[in-house]
Formats: structure tokens, sequence, C-alpha cells
């Protein structure tokens, strides 16, 4: 795979989010990758973050899963790129449960069950579990979505034009249990 891959997964899979365009730069950037190990885990996908983060897309991962698993893990990717500019996570949790109850309250249950694993597992799984119907109260945790009530997507992720080999990495590790 390419450094350009997970650029070209993003906007395959999740082009219905309103990615801004400098989501494109952090990425491209940070070196982000897909990478489809071939291995069994208890999760389908991590984001391993050492030199670089990347995408792993384990074996267990059904083709209908990878969606949800680039969109989860590239929200873990993108709070570690900009971590020093996002704010506090001091009452993200209020913010989103209030957002689910508004625009999907159908989907509580999945939201409650990633909100008692832990912010970082709700953070990442939002905007997959509201389908996108993010609130603009969460513009400060989603930096890289437009999330202004009158504005419509500005741009969608576009593909870099370099391309480069890559290396499986180990590193930290976090990933997706289940379906909400």
């Amino acid at each position: 795979m390419t450094k350009k891959a997970l650029i070209i997964v993003l906007m395959a899979l999740n082009s219905w989010l309103p990615w801004t365009s400098e989501v494109k730069v952090l990425l491209t950037e940070s070196r982000s990758q897909v990478i489809f190990t071939g291995e069994a885990s208890p999760f389908r996908g991590l984001c391993c973050m050492e030199d670089r983060a990347n995408i792993a897309i384990n074996s267990n991962a059904a083709v209908e899963d990878w969606p949800m698993i680039t969109l989860h893990e590239t929200q873990h990717i993108l709070a570690y790129i900009l971590w020093p500019d996002l704010p506090s996570w001091a009452g993200f949790e209020a913010a989103a449960i209030a957002c689910a109850k508004e625009v999907q309250p159908q989907r509580m249950r999945g939201v409650y069950k990633f909100a008692d694993m832990n912010v970082y597992e709700l953070h990442a799984q939002l905007p997959w579990l509201l389908n996108g119907k993010l609130c603009p109260t969460l513009q400060p945790w989603y930096p890289w979505f437009d999330l202004t009530p009158t504005s419509k997507v500005k741009s969608r992720v576009a593909a870099p034009q370099e391309d480069t080999s890559w290396a499986v990495l180990d590193g930290d590790r976090i990933g997706i249990i289940e379906d909400p």
C-alpha cells in the first residue's frame, strides 16, 4: 500500500462526512496508512501510533466493516495529531450525549456503550453512531469536520500526489471491540 491509501479509503468509504480540506494535509503529513494485516484479533481494527499513525484492518473484519473501522480509527489518528490544539476532554462526554439525544436518539445504547469504555472511544465512534450528524457544539473536538449549521460541505478529502512505500509498525494500539 502507499501513502495515498488512507486518503483513498476515506474518500471511498466516508465521503459523506463534512471533511475539511485541511484533513488531507494532516493525514498526508502524518504519513498515515491503512494496513490489511491478515491476522485475527479481538479487535477488527486498530490504530497504531509510533513513528507514524496507521490503521490496521484485521482478518476478522468483514468488508462491510471497513467504513466504520476506518472512520473510527481515523478519529484516533486525527485527535493524536492535533492533541495540543484540541480542548480539554472535560465536557466532551456531556456534549456528545446531548447531541446524540437530539439527532439520533435511537442510537443512545451505542453512545452509552462507547462512553462506558472511555472518552476516546466515544469520540472515535460518535461520527459513525450519529451518521455524521454532529452538532456544532462538538466542533472544538472535531476540527477536521465543518460542523457549522448553515454551511455546506466545503471540501472533500482529496488524494495526495506523492507515493511512498510503507512498513508495518508496532506501537500503542487502540481498537474497536464490537459494533454498537
